[in-house]
């Protein structure tokens, strides 16, 4: 399943999926950019063309929504180790 946020149409929907309306969700996004750029050094868009396989998650939009949810569900469904 793709989660996109262009299919979230109420807040409800919005809370449901991220945690937050649609404006805190897009307030945090503009944090979270900074913040990966920090950690990587590069934008998204610049570890993409490094990338060897056409990724899944290309841009923050997609990449926000993910990690929020990874970190709501402690990574149970990607059995990442705690």
């Amino acid at each position: 399943m793709k989660l996109s946020t262009t299919d979230l149409k109420t807040d409800r929907q919005w809370r449901s999926a991220t945690g937050l309306d649609k404006r805190r969700f897009h307030l945090l996004l503009s944090f979270f950019e900074k913040a990966y750029q920090e950690k990587f050094g590069q934008t998204l868009q610049e570890r993409r063309s490094e990338c060897p396989d056409q990724p899944h998650l290309t841009c923050y939009e997609d990449l926000l929504p993910f990690t929020l949810f990874s970190l709501k569900s402690a990574g149970r469904p990607f059995r990442f180790e705690q």
